[in-house]
Order: structure tokens, then C-alpha cells, then sequence
């Protein structure tokens, strides 16, 4: 099937890359890699001649009445590397990734996802359809990556390591970001965390995500809690990825004097998981300044800059900041760089 693929590649029509494959394609260390370029590049507008570069808008929400919604996320993002496939070669992609959110598919006879993404790559030089890659399992994975490079620039890197490192992560929400958030965390990071905290509302899914990571990264140990508060208690880095309206934890919560904060979920909106006092005391990092406007509205924060600009070292996190908070919202850019790691992986096979 692959090789028909590559074929119907070969004779000019668009390369269609199955979720199957996809998954067999992805890796944490080439999703950091590939993101980190997007991330600079979201904070570069301007062409440059050494400095990846972008364009992209606000997404647009088209409702189905009494059904769901398509989400559209369009971006350019030029001059960037995937050095670890294809070394220092740039790219250029124009893409725009595609999102159906119906809440009826699971009530379907056979049930669907309820969220389905496709990406669409266009040459960026002529404008053509070259690739469909199925978005649904990169969304996933690039919203975990994303996470993996704030934690890596944002504390990983300001931390000294010995044979004895005895940090904790804590997982608030043990859904299906939950669990990518974990286990790319366990591995990007391998030896780093000693303990893994894991609180959901329902706590048997917690129970189930321990028994599975528990396999997969034998030797860690893994609680599971009754409340978030008690999960994010003793813990250096903190993944929040519910769909809560109300604060799971506030600054007196956290008994670490240096903590960092992935907030993923979103409720009524994308600051509706972590108590105002966390976001008073903190430094919030973003993935990019379009749409903050909106998507942060209400919240009384300093946003102290970009992940792009943390990478790029003109922004950093300073020692005597106590917690730092990177506010995952998501963009076009990220989501068509992954789709050219996937497609540059494929055209290699």
C-alpha cells in the first residue's frame, strides 16, 4: 500500500499519508527537533536570510448547528530545518490543517473519534496540493512535543543532574493527552523523573494509565491520587490536561520552591485549570503572540514572551523565577512542520 502511494506520489497526484503510518513515523526526538524550528519561527515575520520565518492567522470556527464544528488553521512557515532527517537542508511549507469536532461520533454504530483532523501541504511555490497527511494522531503528538520543548528551555536545561535525581511529575487529566504527555515526557527525559503523579476525576482511568506505564517504564514509581491538589504537592513539573472551568490548583498548593507548568486542557477557556494567583506570581510563556488577545482574555498575567525566543536565547527564564507557566494553545505552524516531518520521513522509506 505504501509503495502505490509513493507511486501516485511519483505521477504528480497529492500523496494521501495514512494514520497508520504516521504513527509508525513519529518519534519524540524528530517532533522536538521539527517544533523547536516552528517555535522560532513564530517569532520571526520577517524573511531572513539564516532564521526560519512565518506567516499564519487566527483560526476560524465554522459551527454545524446541532452537531459540531470545523476548525481551520492556515500557516506559512519558511527557510527551517529537520535536522535530524535531512540534516541542514531548509524547507518551505504552506499547509492548513483541518478539525471536525462532533460530540455525537462515540454514539455512532461504529463509534468515531469525536475530534478528527487532516492536514493539507501545498508546493509553496506554486500553490498545488502535494500531500494529505492525517492530523489526528501529529495533533497529539505536537501538542505533547510542544510541551516536551517548554519543559527542555523553561527548567530541564537550568537543572544540575547527579546519579540520584529525585524530581517528580504530576498529570492532571489522564485522557488521551494525559497519557502522550507522560509517556513523551518519560522518554524525551529518561532517568530525570523518579516518581510520577497521576490524578483524573474518574480515577479509574488514572488506575489504567498506571497499570500501562507501569510496563512500559518499569522501576518508576507512580501514584495515583485522590485530588490535584494532592497530586501537584511535591511536584517539579506539572501537566495540566483537563477540560475543568474551575482552578485544580493554586500557588499554595505547590510545595516546591522552583516549578514549571504545561497547561494543555481547556475549559470554558485555555486559563480556566490553574488559580489567578499561579499566573500573578508567575512567568507565562506562549507559543506565539497571534491570538492572545482572545484566547487569554480575562486573566491579569505578564506574559513574559515566546518559546521561540527562549530558544533563540533572547529570552530566558531567570533562577530567582519560582514557577514558570507555558500556555499551550496551538498553532498552524506547528502543525505544518509536523506534517513535513512526516512527509520527508515517508518520501525516505
Amino acid at each position: 500500500m505504501e509503495r502505490d502511494e509513493k507511486q501516485q506520489h511519483d505521477n504528480d497526484e497529492p500523496l494521501f499519508i495514512r494514520e497508520a503510518v504516521v504513527k509508525e513515523l513519529l518519534s519524540w526526538n524528530d517532533c522536538v527537533d521539527a517544533l523547536e524550528s516552528a517555535l522560532v519561527a513564530a517569532t520571526n515575520s520577517n524573511k531572513s536570510a539564516d532564521k526560519p520565518f512565518s506567516s499564519q492567522t487566527p483560526r476560524t470556527f465554522t459551527p454545524v448547528p446541532g452537531k459540531g464544528v470545523l476548525l481551520s488553521m492556515p500557516g506559512f512557515i519558511g527557510n527551517y530545518p529537520l535536522q535530524t532527517v535531512t540534516g541542514n537542508e531548509r524547507h518551505s511549507t504552506l499547509a492548513c490543517k483541518l478539525v471536525t469536532s462532533f460530540s455525537g461520533n462515540s454514539k455512532l454504530n461504529p463509534p468515531l473519534p469525536s475530534i478528527l483532523a487532516t492536514i493539507l501541504m501545498f508546493n509553496a511555490d506554486t500553490g498545488r496540493l502535494k500531500a494529505i497527511v492525517d492530523g489526528t494522531e501529529i495533533t497529539a503528538w505536537r501538542t505533547a512535543a510542544v510541551s516536551l520543548v517548554a519543559t527542555k528551555h523553561l527548567y530541564y536545561s537550568s537543572r544540575r543532574f547527579n546519579s540520584s535525581n529525585d524530581y517528580t511529575l504530576a498529570i492532571c487529566g489522564t485522557g488521551a493527552q494525559g497519557r502522550i504527555h507522560a509517556i513523551g515526557m518519560l522518554t524525551y527525559f529518561p532517568n530525570f523523573f523518579s516518581k510520577l503523579n497521576l490524578w483524573n476525576r474518574t480515577k479509574s482511568r488514572a488506575v489504567k494509565l498506571r497499570d500501562e506505564l507501569n510496563k512500559l517504564f518499569p522501576g518508576l514509581t507512580i501514584a495515583v491520587l485522590d485530588n490535584s491538589t494532592d497530586c501537584v504537592n511535591d511536584a517539579d513539573v506539572i501537566v495540566t490536561a483537563t477540560n475543568s472551568s474551575t482552578p485544580l490548583f493554586g500557588k499554595n498548593d505547590l510545595r516546591k520552591s522552583s516549578v514549571h507548568i504545561n497547561a494543555i486542557g481547556a475549559g470554558t477557556n485555555h486559563h480556566s485549570e490553574l488559580a489567578l494567583d499561579i499566573y500573578q506570581s508567575g512567568s507565562v510563556f506562549i507559543e506565539s503572540n497571534l491570538g492572545i488577545q482572545t484566547e487569554l482574555k480575562g486573566i491579569e498575567a505578564y506574559v513574559k514572551g515566546e518559546i521561540g525566543e527562549v530558544i533563540k536565547d533572547e529570552q530566558r527564564r531567570d533562577n530567582s523565577e519560582k514557577i514558570s507557566v507555558f500556555q499551550s494553545m496551538g498553532n498552524a505552524l506547528e502543525d505544518g512542520v509536523m506534517a513535513n516531518l512526516i512527509y520527508q520521513k515517508f518520501i525516505r522509506l
